[in-house]
């Protein structure tokens, strides 16, 4: 079975990147590479 989630990704001021998960309390990530942020969203999707 799979399951799909929202991840909203958010361009801060400072260049960087956030990635949130409105399903998930607190479940939320943060850094300067739009890519790897992509790569752990998906990873934290899984969980």
């Amino acid at each position: 079975m799979k399951y799909a989630y929202t991840a909203i990704f958010t361009e801060e001021g400072d260049g960087g990147y956030s990635v949130r998960f409105p399903d998930f309390e607190s479940c939320y990530t943060c850094g300067d590479d739009l890519h790897v942020k992509k790569l752990s969203a998906v990873r934290y999707g899984r969980v």
